[in-house]
């Protein structure tokens, strides 16, 4: 059992997402930033898409009512168990009564706090995380408040130690472009419009949600048509309703849209600009289909 003791950030339940439900409106979900929650989970023993809790902005605590153990992963966040300091990627033991803290955010947006086991809430659409717009999954479909508890499910086996991971745990400190893929829709800009943009740097907004991340940018005209039809869209897809701004959808983001979609972010990537933070910068390299495969492949 883990207590919410103190929330002055914002955390909910999150999983790998849930698929297949796009059809009937329900966006993927699940974490931001899947590489770190797949690292946290890998360093307690737990499949790689195991419920845990996303937590980003400020810090609080949790206490753990049984021996538990815990990884953590994602942004650089001070972390302290029972007052005393301890790292990212490591699997630490948490006993009855112990309390974990999360303070500063030094750099980055989100952390993932994986257990042995995963976070047992009731699964919906075949996912545990939450998605807040309907108010379902996770806990109540809401998030995570002081005085909440949450279980942990039940696990084969002993607990596992740290599982050594080629990738820093902190990554939030990514400071390179984040990769597109141009399309579907850039035939609606014309080509000064599309050179000028994919030159730009962007300055994340502090209107962005796990919805939708805002870049804004100095305006150099406007582009020719600022809707289409409503068609299919997915995470990652580069929408421009004007020629100041664009939105990059992400897990909660809507399944169709009717803003022009100038690019997608590739796969790869997503992680990266989902732990930017308000004030800082994007930039955006163009890259091929192929390049795309070849970074979801890790090549």
């Amino acid at each position: 059992m883990i207590t919410i003791l103190r929330m002055l950030g914002f955390a909910t339940v999150q999983d790998d997402g849930r698929v297949g439900h796009c059809a009937e409106a329900v966006p993927r979900s699940g974490a931001m930033d899947v590489d770190s929650l797949a690292r946290a989970n890998m360093h307690v023993g737990n499949h790689r898409g195991a419920a845990a809790i996303e937590w980003t902005l400020a810090g609080g605590s949790i206490e753990f009512g049984a021996l538990t153990v815990v990884a953590v992963a994602g942004a650089h966040a001070e972390l302290s168990r029972n007052g005393t300091p301890f790292p990212a990627g490591e699997s630490v033991t948490f006993g009855t009564g112990d309390e974990l803290t999360v303070g500063r955010f030094v750099s980055g947006a989100f952390i993932y706090i994986a257990v042995g086991g995963g976070i047992d809430v009731p699964p919906v659409l075949g996912s545990r995380s939450t998605y807040l717009p309907a108010a379902f999954g996770g806990l109540a479909g809401r998030r995570l408040r002081a005085g909440d508890t949450l279980r942990t499910a039940a696990r084969d086996g002993g607990y596992a130690t740290a599982v050594p991971s080629p990738v820093s745990c902190a990554t939030g400190a990514h400071r390179g472009p984040i990769r597109v893929v141009e399309g579907p829709d850039s035939s609606a800009f014309s080509t000064g419009f599309r050179e000028c943009f994919w030159s730009s740097e962007f300055t994340l907004s502090r209107s962005s949600s796990r919805a939708g991340y805002r870049l804004d940018r100095q305006p150099d005209s406007d582009p020719e048509q600022r809707s289409l039809p409503s068609a299919p869209a997915c995470i990652g897809a580069i929408q421009v309703p004007d020629g100041k701004s664009a939105i990059v959808l992400m897990p909660d983001g809507p399944t169709v849209g009717g803003y022009p979609k100038i690019g997608v972010v590739v796969s790869a990537d997503i992680p990266a600009l989902a732990q930017k933070t308000p004030g800082e910068t994007v930039r955006f390299e163009r890259v091929t289909l192929g390049d795309a495969r070849r970074l979801l492949r890790g090549e």
